[in-house]
């Protein structure tokens, strides 16, 4: 250990019974007598010696366990003003721990250099975060030696700083897409460089081509088929289809030529501003691009925006303005044409109203019009949804729609909309976050879709985990720079076919900052409700609802008539069965007088097999 923080390895001295020693190393071979510290007495028997930061101050403490029924001991280094640098690994190919890994870190032009073991003497296991001190250096190269044979390095590392390093999966393999136009199967000058396609390896591996067409991922080491999605892509060239890891030196597969099957403009568009926060002035930040292959001509975007929002002025002004039936301002901007890949930005200023409520939803909702087709009119639209708020966590996990209940319930069609918020709360910008964010088994993770941003980022999935990494954001630190240190990602998912009644989706993200430890977001779930052979042209209404005493159900079918139902079965939220009646009738007579206050799910079946969902409020005075 280096209990003075100046490059060079100290000895402390343990010799049971007798008086115990620290020295401490001068730097040329020649070790000092330390009597400053308390170390240096005879506090007990004692062999087991360990080190670590105990109190997170930047130097190694220790700690003595003894024998004979003397008391174990703690004692704190007297610290000095010397840099320091803290690594923690995580092992992925190898073992959790790392046992076995080797790190060494250059400082001041000296490489120093720790192992990782899982005991380091009689009765004493040092912490599995490695120490290093730095003297006066501000930053530093790092170099691991993983158990795998991978090895990992980093460069201008800054000092003081607690850092986490996950194993990277193995060799980075890349390839690139592109529009083979000309059909020959080779890159020639000018052909389109395509992004956003989705390249499998393996069975759950996946990632996706950035703006230049690359696709980038990390494999261990094995052998890998690789396919990509022929629901929006085809090719007539033998391409490759496997790669074999065999070293950590990084691979490139090669150029995927493809041929889009909807070769016309696709417009898209997203928009998202951090928080809203009431009274408080925020920001829309709105993105029109065309992902198709043609120009898209006379392009309109119109933002539809609830009264809770009071509009101020944009970075270009829009082509007209109106009021909505609910008094919600309709925004109409004549884009300029749009050709391939080509992005339209424009920034939305406004502010919550004091009249939105706490915990109201606000949605605001942001359409494009074209005279060119159009190969996916779904991303034409785009709706944000949020609760107003006084304050933020600043990483935290939303998800919409809420649920209903304290049980959060949710129907099985419906899709979830996942927002993870992050802010740099630190002293000092961060040059990359990493999200992870492994979702529920009942979410299915290939029907990810509606990614909205507000930075640069590359995502890649393993199993149902969610892999957001956001290279060079430089994002400020919220003490120098407030609004710019905020940032997050935005997803929405469909849920499993074969989801059961009852199911409970629970999700949670992990950000981290640089190398900094993760942070946990708080959880968030819904318990789901399946709606088997429900008929979605008939509604199950109530009247009156909510109820007291009693109410009558029966089944609502536009220009139909009503259909008998022979059977009716009302749940808690909890899903237990609380009430059930049969009866052959249009309408049937439900009595809740034995029921307390509260939501609760109804199930009717009709006399030809086909069951209807509705909601009843009961309320007791």
């Amino acid at each position: 250990m280096d209990i003075d923080k100046d490059l060079d390895l100290d000895l402390f001295v343990s010799n049971d019974q007798g008086k115990k020693f620290l020295y401490l190393n001068n730097g040329n071979g020649v070790f000092i007598k330390d009597k400053s510290e308390q170390v240096n007495s005879n506090f007990g028997k004692a062999f087991g010696v360990s080190f670590s930061d105990i109190d997170n101050d930047g130097d190694m403490d220790l700690i003595s366990s003894t024998h004979g029924n003397d008391e174990d001991l703690i004692f704190k280094t007297n610290n000095n003003n010397n840099n320091w640098l803290k690594i923690r690994l995580e092992g992925t190919s190898s073992n959790q721990s790392a046992v076995g890994a080797k790190i060494r870190v250059k400082a001041n032009g000296v490489w120093m250099t720790r192992f990782i073991s899982s005991q380091n003497g009689i009765g004493g296991q040092n912490s599995y975060r490695q120490h290093f001190g730095l003297s006066d250096e501000d930053k530093v190269d790092i170099e691991v030696y993983w158990p795998s044979g991978y090895i990992q390095k980093l460069k201008k590392v800054r000092r003081n700083s607690n850092l986490v390093l996950v194993e990277p999966k193995g060799t980075e393999t890349s390839l690139i897409a592109f529009h083979d136009e000309n059909g020959n199967c080779s890159y020639d000058d000018g052909e389109q460089l395509l992004s956003g396609v989705k390249f499998t390896f393996g069975n759950d591996l996946t990632t996706v081509t950035n703006d230049e067409g690359i696709a980038k991922i990390n494999l261990s080491k094995k052998k890998y088929n690789i396919s990509f999605d022929r629901d929006k892509y085809k090719t007539k060239c033998s391409v490759e289809k496997k790669v074999e890891v065999k070293k950590s030196s990084s691979i490139f597969v090669g150029y995927y030529p493809l041929i889009p099957l909807c070769e016309e403009a696709d417009l898209d568009v997203t928009a998202y501003t951090v928080v809203l926060r009431r009274g408080f002035d925020s920001k829309y930040h709105i993105d029109v691009k065309n992902l198709g292959l043609k120009e898209a001509k006379s392009v309109s975007l119109t933002a539809t925006l609830p009264s809770g929002i009071e509009v101020d002025s944009a970075s270009f002004g829009w082509s007209n303005s109106s009021l909505g039936l609910n008094n919600e301002t309709i925004l109409t901007w004549n884009l300029e044409d749009l050709s391939y890949n080509e992005l339209n930005s424009l920034v939305l200023y406004f502010r919550v109203s004091l009249d939105a409520q706490l915990n109201d939803i606000i949605e605001s909702s942001f359409s494009l019009t074209s005279s060119s087709q159009d190969c996916n009119k779904d991303n034409n639209n785009f709706i944000d949804i949020q609760t107003v708020v006084g304050s933020m966590d600043p990483n935290d996990l939303l998800v919409y729609p809420l649920g209903e209940s304290e049980e959060h319930f949710i129907h099985n069609t419906d899709k979830l909309t996942y927002r993870i918020r992050f802010q740099n709360v630190g002293s000092y910008e961060a040059d990359f976050v990493n999200i992870i964010d492994e979702l529920p088994e009942g979410v299915d993770v290939n029907s990810i879709s509606n990614i909205v941003a507000s930075h640069r980022y590359q995502l890649t999935t393993e199993g149902n985990k969610l892999y957001f990494y956001f290279p060079e954001i430089y994002l400020p630190d919220s003490s120098s720079n407030l609004e710019g240190s905020n940032g997050f990602i935005q997803f929405t998912v469909d849920q499993k076919n074969d989801i059961v009644n009852g199911d409970v989706l629970s999700n949670k993200a992990l950000i981290q900052f640089d190398y900094n430890e993760y942070i946990v977001t708080n959880s968030v779930y819904h318990t789901v409700i399946v709606d088997e052979n429900e008929d979605t042209q008939g509604t199950l209404v109530f009247f009156p609802n909510p109820a007291t005493d009693y109410s009558f159900a029966r089944v609502s079918i536009a220009n139909k008539i009503d259909p008998e139902i022979n059977e009716i079965h009302v749940f808690s939220q909890n899903g237990e069965e609380v009430l059930s009646s049969t009866e052959n009738s249009n309408v049937m007579r439900l009595d809740v007088s034995s029921l307390p206050s509260g939501l609760y799910f109804v199930k009717a079946f009709s006399i030809e097999g086909d069951v209807f969902s509705g909601k009843l409020q009961v309320i007791k005075f």
